[in-house]
């Protein structure tokens, strides 16, 4: 299944095709309860069945960034205090117009779904989320619920942190640490009470 997926997003050619395919296996278990799958992944098909279910993207941010609120003295030093977000993605779950299954094995299936997405975030796991415009690796799922304008749909709120592993910490502190010494250093005294003209 998560071979599909990867062949799938390499192989998007804006064909209707495409775009149904991805949405059948979008999301991808990374270790955690994947961990005895081949590569140390599976995909949402392989829970809920191939077909059974189909997810799209309805609100993924590429990147996120904040600027720092303190006065700056030149625009070097604006760029460089900059702080990046976590960035949400939001997938819809829904079943296809027309299928066979009762409501009660969507809800078994829900149920299922569910239970593997804790056990999964209990230990450890992340997710990989594709969409057609971005792939977003190591996120974490930290809500779903029922699509208020449909219950018979279902709403996945991931979140992709800004560090993730040890290596992601050190790599982030390496890129502070390079900003402050390229920074432009600014002589004299801060200002005082707002008087950016001190500066």
């Amino acid at each position: 299944m998560v071979d599909n997926v990867y062949n799938v997003v390499g192989a998007l050619s804006n064909t209707r095709q495409g775009f149904n395919e991805l949405g059948l296996n979008p999301i991808i278990f990374v270790n955690g309860i994947a961990n005895q799958a081949t590569g140390g992944m599976m995909g949402v098909a392989d829970i809920v069945g191939y077909g059974k279910a189909h997810f799209m993207a309805i609100n993924s941010v590429f990147f996120d960034y904040s600027v720092a609120t303190y006065p700056v003295g030149s625009q070097a030093d604006a760029a460089n205090a900059l702080f990046q977000n976590q960035v949400p993605i939001t997938m819809l779950m829904s079943f296809p117009v027309g299928d066979n299954l009762a409501w009660s094995a969507k809800r078994d299936l829900l149920m299922n779904l569910f239970s593997q997405i804790q056990r999964h975030n209990e230990q450890g796991g992340l997710f990989n989320i594709y969409t057609i415009n971005n792939i977003y690796r190591n996120c974490v799922c930290v809500r779903a619920e029922e699509d208020q304008s449909d219950p018979t749909q279902v709403i996945f709120s991931f979140m992709k942190p800004v560090i993730v592993t040890e290596s992601d910490a050190q790599q982030v502190k390496s890129t502070q640490l390079n900003k402050m010494d390229g920074g432009i250093k600014i002589v004299g005294d801060p200002p005082q009470g707002g008087a950016v003209g001190n500066w």
